[in-house]
C-alpha cells in the first residue's frame, strides 16, 4: 500500500476522500512575522522616511517658544480669634491647602492682572474695558502651575514666543497673585472690622445700660436683683473688652499685610527655546512612522489573497509543498526592438506564444526551454526539477511507471516549461520518458518542441495513424513527445480525453515507459485537464507565485475532485525577489545567491533573487 504525504500525514491509499474542502488554517508564528517584516521592509522605510519627514516640517515651521521658571514657597497662616494669637508656620502645609494655591495660580483674575499690567493684549484696554475671553484663554494656555513633589514649593511656568516676555510675565505672576491676595484680605478684614465695630458699640451700650440699672437698684435697696446685674453687667464687660482688643488687633494686621507666598528662585532668562522639542519630537516622528509601516506591513500579510511562499500552500490548501520553482528573467532576442532589452519576468516569454513558427525561431524556443537541464545542472532551477523527480521515485515502487498529470487552476503558470523540463531531467537520470501535449485547444508544446508535426495524439485515438508515426523523439536527452494537433478545432476535447480510448493509450504508453508526463489545460478555464484525471496515477498542482489567488486554487481543486492518494503535491511556480522566496533558504535547497554564479547567460540574462 502506497502512501502519499500531505502535511506531514499519512494517508493511505485506498482513501476515497477528495480535495472538496480544503481546510485554511491560520498560524501567526515567529517566522510569519519575520516574512511580513522582511517583504514590507520598502513600505516600513517609506513609512519611516515619511515620519521623520513630517516631523522635521514641523520642527521647520513652528514657532519657538521661551520658557521662565519662577519657584514660590507658601506657608500656612493659623490665627486664633479667641486668645488673639497667631501663629505664622513655614513648615509644611496642609495638602488641600497647597492644591488650592495652585488652582489660584490659574484663576483667570490672575492672569486678567498680568494681562492689564504688562499690557499684553491688542490695543492695551483700560483698567475698566473687558478684556477679550481669547486672551485670558491664550495666556493660561502657556501657563503651567505644578507643586514639586510633596514639598510647599509650587513652579509657574510661562512659554513666550520672545524670551524678554517670558521672563517679565513669570516674575509679574507672583506679584499679581500677591496684589490679588492682599486686596481680598483686606476687603475681608474690613468686612470683620465692621462687625466687630457694630458688636463693640452693642455691648458698650448694654454696659452702660446695666450701670444704670444697677444705679437705680441700690436706691432702692434690693440687694438681690442688684447682684444679679452686678454679675450680668461684668460678663458683659469682659465680652466687650475681648472684641475691643481683637478689634484693635484686625486693624494692626489690615496694616501690617503679611503674604503667605514668598519667591524662592526668580525667573532668569532662558537661553534655549522650550518649544519645540527637537528630540521628542523626531523621537515621535520616527516611532509613529515605524509604528505604521509595521502595521500596513502585517494588513498586507493578513489581507494577501495570492500564493507566495511554500507557508501560504501549506497554511491555505493544507498540502505538501514539492518543490519552489524561482523566476526566470530573459531578454526576448526575437524582438529586440519592441522589448528594447528589456527583462521579460515569464518563464516563456510571451513572443514564444504565436502561432506563426520558422525554424529559426523554433530551434530557439527549444533550446530555451530545455537547455536549463541539460546545460548546468547545478542551477537553482535544476535543482528544483531534481527535487521534483525525486518525490516522483517516493511516490510509488520504483519499478511500476506512472502517468503523472500536471495541472494549474489558471492558463499560462508555467505548465509546459515544467513538464519539458521535467522530461529532460528524468530522462537524463535514464528513465524512458513520454511528454504527452494534452492541451488540445492550445497546444504550447506542440508549437514549440514540434512545430511541424502531421500525426498526434488526436490521429492516434482516431485510429488514423500508429503510435510510433505519431511519437517523436526529442534530443540531447531523448524523451519522447506526443504531439497535438495544430490548427485544428475540436468540439469537445473533454470528450476525447475522458474516452476509453484514451485510457487504453495510456496502458499501452505504461507498458513502454518508466514515466508518462501529460501536460494539460488549466482547471477553471475547461474541463479538460478534469476529464483525463481519472486515468492519471499522480496529478501535481502547478500554482504561479504572485498570481493565483487562494480562492482560485481552492475552486480548482474542489471542481477537479483530485482523490488524496492521488495529489502528489504543489509546485510553487515563478518566485520572483519581491521578498516572496524567503522560506527557499534555509530549507535544505541551494542558496538563491549563487544563481547568478551558476546560471547559463546564453539562456537567462538572470534569475530574480
Amino acid at each position: 500500500m502506497k502512501t502519499v504525504f500531505l502535511r506531514h500525514q499519512a494517508v493511505p491509499s485506498n482513501s476515497t476522500e477528495t480535495l472538496f474542502d480544503v481546510p485554511e488554517v491560520k498560524q501567526l508564528d515567529f517566522h510569519w512575522i519575520f516574512t511580513a517584516l522582511r517583504r514590507g521592509a520598502r513600505l516600513i522605510l517609506a513609512s519611516l522616511a515619511f515620519g521623520i519627514a513630517l516631523a522635521s516640517l514641523y520642527l521647520l515651521f513652528a514657532t519657538p517658544r521661551y520658557e521662565a521658571t519662577i519657584r514660590l514657597l507658601f506657608s500656612s497662616v493659623t490665627s486664633n480669634t479667641v486668645n488673639s494669637q497667631a501663629k505664622f508656620s513655614s513648615a509644611a502645609a496642609d495638602e488641600t491647602d497647597i492644591q488650592s494655591q495652585v488652582e489660584m495660580l490659574r484663576l483667570p483674575h490672575i492672569a486678567e492682572r498680568v494681562i492689564r499690567k504688562l499690557g499684553l493684549a491688542a490695543g492695551s484696554p483700560e483698567n475698566d474695558a473687558v478684556l477679550p475671553p481669547a486672551a485670558i484663554k491664550s495666556f493660561l494656555d502657556r501657563l503651567q502651575v505644578k507643586r514639586i513633589g510633596i514639598s510647599n514649593i509650587i513652579e509657574v511656568r510661562y512659554a513666550d514666543a520672545k524670551r524678554s516676555r517670558a521672563l517679565e510675565i513669570a516674575n509679574a505672576i507672583p506679584e499679581a497673585y500677591h496684589d490679588a491676595q492682599t486686596e481680598a484680605k483686606y476687603a475681608a478684614g474690613e468686612k470683620t472690622i465692621a462687625g466687630l465695630e457694630n458688636r463693640v458699640d452693642e455691648l458698650q451700650d448694654q454696659v452702660l445700660a446695666y450701670e444704670e440699672r444697677i444705679h437705680q437698684y441700690t436706691l432702692k435697696r434690693n440687694r438681690v436683683q442688684v447682684s444679679k446685674l452686678k454679675r450680668e453687667a461684668k460678663a458683659t464687660n469682659e465680652l466687650y473688652a475681648i472684641l475691643l482688643a481683637r478689634q484693635k488687633e484686625m486693624e494692626a494686621r489690615q496694616n501690617l499685610n503679611v503674604a503667605n507666598a514668598q519667591v524662592v528662585a526668580p525667573a532668569v532668562a532662558p537661553i534655549r527655546p522650550s518649544h519645540p522639542r527637537w528630540a521628542l519630537i523626531l523621537g515621535l516622528g520616527l516611532v509613529g512612522g515605524l509604528g505604521v509601516g509595521v502595521a500596513l506591513a502585517f494588513l498586507r500579510k493578513l489581507t494577501e489573497n495570492v500564493f507566495r511562499t511554500r507557508g501560504d500552500v501549506d497554511r491555505v490548501l493544507g498540502i505538501n509543498t514539492l518543490s519552489v520553482l524561482p523566476c526566470l528573467c530573459y531578454t526576448d532576442p526575437l524582438e529586440p526592438k519592441e522589448a528594447g532589452g528589456r527583462p521579460v519576468l515569464s518563464v516563456i516569454p510571451e513572443t514564444f506564444r504565436n502561432k506563426k513558427c520558422d525554424s529559426k525561431s523554433a530551434e530557439l524556443r527549444t533550446d530555451l526551454m530545455q537547455r536549463f537541464i541539460v546545460n548546468d545542472s547545478s542551477s537553482l532551477y535544476t535543482q528544483s526539477i531534481i527535487t521534483i523527480r525525486d518525490a516522483l521515485d517516493h511516490a510509488g515502487p520504483r519499478d511500476t511507471s506512472k502517468v503523472v498529470a500536471i495541472v494549474s487552476a489558471l492558463p499560462g503558470e508555467g505548465k509546459s516549461m515544467v513538464a519539458v523540463n521535467l522530461a529532460d531531467c528524468a530522462a537524463e537520470a535514464g528513465r524512458s520518458t513520454l511528454l504527452v501535449d494534452c492541451d488540445l485547444r492550445d497546444p504550447t508544446l506542440t508549437r514549440i518542441l514540434s512545430p511541424k508535426s502531421n500525426p498526434s495524439l488526436a490521429d492516434i485515438l482516431a485510429g488514423k495513424t500508429s503510435q510510433s508515426s505519431a511519437i517523436k523523439r526529442d534530443s540531447p536527452t531523448g524523451f519522447a513527445l506526443c504531439p497535438s494537433p495544430r490548427g485544428r478545432v475540436f468540439q469537445r476535447p473533454e470528450k476525447i480525453l475522458s474516452s476509453p480510448r484514451f485510457g487504453d493509450f495510456l496502458n499501452d504508453m505504461r507498458d513502454q515507459y518508466d514515466l508518462v508526463i501529460l501536460d494539460t489545460s488549466a482547471l477553471l478555464t475547461f474541463v479538460d485537464a478534469r476529464a483525463l484525471i481519472k486515468h492519471a496515477d499522480l496529478v501535481m498542482m502547478l500554482v504561479e507565485c504572485n498570481r493565483a489567488t487562494f480562492d482560485q486554487v481552492r475552486m480548482a481543486l474542489r471542481q477537479a475532485a483530485i482523490p488524496r492518494e492521488k495529489l502528489l503535491g504543489v509546485v510553487l511556480n515563478k518566485v520572483s525577489a519581491d521578498g516572496s522566496n524567503e522560506l527557499i533558504i534555509g530549507r535544505g535547497e541551494p542558496d538563491l545567491r549563487a544563481v547568478n554564479r551558476c546560471w547559463p547567460r546564453s539562456v537567462a540574462k538572470r534569475v530574480a533573487v
